[in-house]
């Protein structure tokens, strides 16, 4: 007997079979406990946190990348140099892998008492950023208006530090959620460096060729800290890393209210001679330092003569590396020493505005002459950086070029 064949299923039928099932099974992705946070619009976008994005930047002798988050604040960078051309600086910041920015910096050139002085510093903040914002706005305005910041620098760094951490505490009155933060700073008086800290920010010199921290992260299981900390009733336990009271892993900082006995804001403060050893100075928050030692840090920017191309370079090493933390690198190069009259003619070039290019080049020759009759040839280079940052050196006329040839074997490149 013939077996009766099935009659075919309808197309139709089949596509509603399946669709069925098709929104059954959506139905039940969607009403899953354990994937509840893909239902909302942005389903196939990355989160911000994890979308990293790549800034080609070019630096000296190659390309580099500086990270930035999608969508967050994008990296900065930028640098100056002094009214009286001995130093120059540079500063490179960046979320890096954060969707937050609790980083922040100062660079700020002023005159106190007839003195040029540079103030540059580095504020990582945490439990948010207020308290390192605060501390960028206030800390060097409180310094400059001590009474004795030029007879007693350190003193009037130790007063500012303090007098800074206690009217944040006061403006803290309303808030519910504790905020902190580091500070490193260089102060350049005369030829004086005065670098103090409190926190885990750093500060590394660049003398003779090598690297010199000249600050000391403040870390709750160091000896004398955990001391301090016990002395005046406090605690240190492990938690992931060694931290104050079992939730702060630095322990000195500005803020921090409800530890403010134990996490004080007492910087120390180390003072360095500025003479022809010293090449630069490093500030950074602990987003390059967990990544990169001091010696690697100086050793790859030793090359490189600006200090803003430098700070990126850190900043760009840092990322390569995946540092998961903000980033922020300020950079402060000392410029050859000059001889005062020669301080005098670069100053006259910087702040001149002539248009006239016979004027130009009579101040061109003047400095030039006095360099060849004083032997001076090592600042040759300080000079052509102030002439290029005053765009005076590429516009100058024939006439100022045959002057460079009075130099003989040590003519400028122009």
């Amino acid at each position: 007997m013939e077996k009766q064949k099935s009659p075919p299923l309808c197309p139709s039928f089949l596509f509603l079979v399946f669709s069925v099932a098709g929104f059954r099974l959506l139905y039940c992705f969607a009403s899953s406990k354990s994937i509840q946070p893909y239902k909302n619009p942005n389903l196939f976008k990355s989160p911000s946190h994890l979308s990293l994005a790549w800034d080609r930047l070019r630096i000296s002798k190659g390309e580099a990348t500086m990270c930035r988050v999608e969508g967050e604040e994008s990296p900065v960078s930028g640098g100056g140099v002094s009214q009286n051309g001995k130093f120059s600086y540079g500063y490179a910041s960046s979320p890096g892998k954060r969707s937050s920015m609790e980083d922040f910096y100062e660079t700020r050139i002023d005159a106190v008492g007839g003195e040029v002085v540079g103030l540059f510093g580095v504020f990582d903040g945490h439990g948010g950023a207020r308290a390192a914002e605060y501390v960028k706005q206030n800390l060097f305005s409180n310094l400059i208006q001590h009474p004795k910041f030029i007879s007693d620098t350190k003193s009037a760094i130790a007063d500012a530090y303090n007098h800074t951490d206690s009217e944040f505490l006061k403006s803290e009155n309303s808030q519910n959620r504790d905020a902190g933060s580091t500070a490193s700073t260089a102060i350049l008086v005369g030829d004086r460096l005065l670098v103090a800290n409190v926190g885990d920010s750093r500060a590394v010199i660049c003398r003779g060729g090598n690297a010199i921290p000249v600050s000391r992260d403040h870390k709750p299981d160091q000896t004398d800290e955990r001391q301090r900390i016990e002395d005046a009733g406090g605690f240190v336990m492990w938690a992931g890393t060694w931290r104050v009271g079992g939730v702060l892993a630095v322990s000195r900082a500005f803020g921090d209210r409800l530890l403010k006995q134990y996490v004080v804001a007492d910087p120390e403060i180390q003072e360095e001679v500025i003479d022809k050893s010293l090449e630069f100075l490093i500030l950074a928050s602990d987003g390059l330092w967990d990544v990169v030692t001091n010696e690697e840090a100086v050793s790859m920017i030793k090359s490189i003569q600006n200090p803003e191309e430098a700070a990126k370079r850190l900043l760009q090493e840092a990322c390569q590396r995946g540092s998961a933390d903000n980033i922020t690198c300020v950079v402060q190069q000392e410029l050859l020493q000059m001889s005062p009259s020669l301080e005098r003619h670069s100053l006259r070039m910087m702040s001149s505005s002539s248009p006239n290019p016979t004027a130009r080049t009579s101040k061109g020759k003047s400095c030039f002459q006095e360099v060849e009759q004083a032997g001076q040839i090592r600042v040759l280079s300080a000079l052509r950086e102030v002439v290029s940052l005053t765009s005076i050196g590429r516009q100058m006329d024939v006439k100022a070029k045959n002057y460079y040839r009075l130099l003989g074997p040590h003519q400028l490149a122009v």
